[in-house]
C-alpha cells in the first residue's frame, strides 16, 4: 500500500518525529497544524496518514517513534545508494543517472594519498593516459602506485614472444607511456608472451588507498574513458578493496605476475 510517508524526505520524517514526541504537534491533526514541517499538497495526505495511526490507538509520542524509524530506514537506504556508484561511458539517456568514467577515473586519483593499484588490459599508445597518474605521484612522493598490465606483441611485425616481446614493450613503455620520474610498480601476466596457449591479464580496476575499488569493463585508454560504451561500479567499501588488492597482491607475491623490466 503507497502511503505518502513513503514519499516524504528524511529531514522531514525527522522533524516530525521530534515535533510528535515532543509534544509540539498534537492532535486535532490539521493541515494548519503542519505547515512548519510540511508544505504543499502533502499536508493534506499527512494529515490523514496521522489520522489513521491516531483511530488505531496509537499516541503522538508513539506515532513519532514510527516516523523516527521510518527516517533511520531512509538514512540507510541513502547510505547504501552513495556507497555504490554506477559509472558510464556512452549516450546519454534519459532518466538514466551514472556518473562519468574519465569523471571518475580523475577523481580517484586527486583523492589517492597512500597507495593506488591500476590493471588494464589495454593502454593507450602514448603518454596521455598516465599523465594523471604521474602527476599526482609528483604531488604526493608517498602515494605508491602498481600497474598490472598486459603484454601481447604476436600482432607485431614481426610477431615478438618471450623474452623479446618483453624487452620490446618495455623500452615502449618507459619512453613513449611512462617518460616520467618517479616510476611505479609495473607487473605483467608472462603467459601474454607466449607462442601458443597464451593468456591475457584482462582485469580492469582500480583500488585507492585500500577503501575504494572501481571495476570496469573500461581499458585505461583515452577511448575507453572518454568514447566507448563502457559500464562499471565504484564501491566505497574498505574490505571489499582489500579483498581486491589482496588478489592481486598474492598474484605477485606468488610469482604469477612478473616485474616489468626498468629500461634507462
Amino acid at each position: 500500500m503507497s502511503s505518502i510517508l513513503h514519499r516524504l524526505s528524511r529531514p522531514v520524517l525527522t522533524d516530525l518525529a521530534r515535533a510528535l514526541s515532543a509534544g509540539r504537534l498534537l492532535t486535532p491533526y490539521s493541515t494548519l497544524s503542519l505547515r512548519e514541517w510540511v508544505v504543499g499538497p502533502d499536508q493534506g495526505l499527512v494529515c490523514q496518514e496521522l489520522e489513521r495511526f491516531r483511530l488505531a490507538g496509537m499516541s503522538p509520542a508513539q506515532i513519532g517513534m514510527v516516523f523516527d524509524l521510518l527516517a533511520i530506514e531512509r538514512a540507510q537506504q541513502q547510505s547504501d545508494q552513495d556507497r555504490i556508484q554506477m559509472v558510464w561511458t556512452g549516450p546519454d539517456q534519459e532518466g538514466f543517472e551514472a556518473r562519468d568514467t574519465g569523471v571518475v577515473a580523475r577523481e580517484l586519483l586527486r583523492h589517492a594519498s597512500r597507495s593506488l593499484l591500476i590493471t588494464t588490459f589495454s593502454i593507450s599508445r602514448d603518454e596521455a593516459t598516465f599523465e594523471p597518474v604521474a602527476a599526482a605521484m609528483n604531488e604526493n612522493p608517498d602515494l605508491d602506485v602498481t600497474l598490472v598490465l598486459n603484454i601481447d606483441m604476436s600482432k607485431e611485425k614481426p610477431p615478438l614472444f618471450g623474452k623479446e616481446a618483453i624487452c620490446s614493450f618495455a623500452e615502449k613503455f618507459w619512453s613513449t607511456q611512462w617518460p616520467w620520474r618517479p616510476r611505479p610498480k609495473v607487473f605483467f601476466d608472462p603467459r601474454g608472451t607466449q607462442r601458443q596457449q597464451r593468456a591475457s591479464q584482462h582485469s580492469k580496476c582500480v583500488v585507492v588507498d585500500l577503501e575504494r575499488v572501481f571495476v570496469t569493463s573500461a581499458n585505461y585508454t583515452e577511448s575507453g574513458q572518454l568514447r566507448n560504451i563502457e559500464l562499471g561500479l565504484v564501491v566505497h567499501d574498505a574490505a571489499l578493496a582489500r579483498r581486491v588488492d589482496v588478489q592481486f597482491r598474492s598474484l605477485i607475491s606468488g610469482k604469477h605476475l612478473t616485474r616489468l623490466p626498468d629500461q634507462p
